[in-house]
């Protein structure tokens, strides 16, 4: 019995590093690397957040799905800016150095 406990705990604690090292790589990756996508969808959503002292403010959150240039899709949180400023089937890009997404002018020519 406790074999399988300590095979179990060894395998829950692999699958739990193996997530921490896959979220820092791509965290250290993600400011040298630039792509061009469409987006899909977009999201909004609010939350009620009741503070210490009883007053209650709203959390708004905005959120964007990308087809990428290799065909899958990828979730992002932007700002309200960006957020207001695209529609379903316009383009964003990240440049490399940057953390940021920006609207770019619709490229001519993409297979979907």
């Amino acid at each position: 019995m406790e074999h399988v406990f300590l095979l179990l705990f060894g395998a829950g604690l692999i699958i739990f590093i193996y997530q921490i090292v896959k979220k820092t790589i791509r965290g250290l990756i993600y400011p040298i690397i630039s792509f061009e996508g469409e987006v899909i969808s977009r999201s909004y959503k609010t939350k009620v957040i009741e503070e210490d002292d009883g007053t209650e403010r709203i959390e708004e959150k905005y959120g964007l799905e990308i087809r990428m240039p290799d065909g899958s899709k990828r979730n992002f949180s932007v700002n309200k800016k960006l957020y207001n400023s695209v529609k379903e089937g316009d383009y964003v890009s990240k440049e490399k150095g940057s953390l940021k997404l920006k609207k770019v002018p619709r490229k001519k020519n993409v297979k979907k």
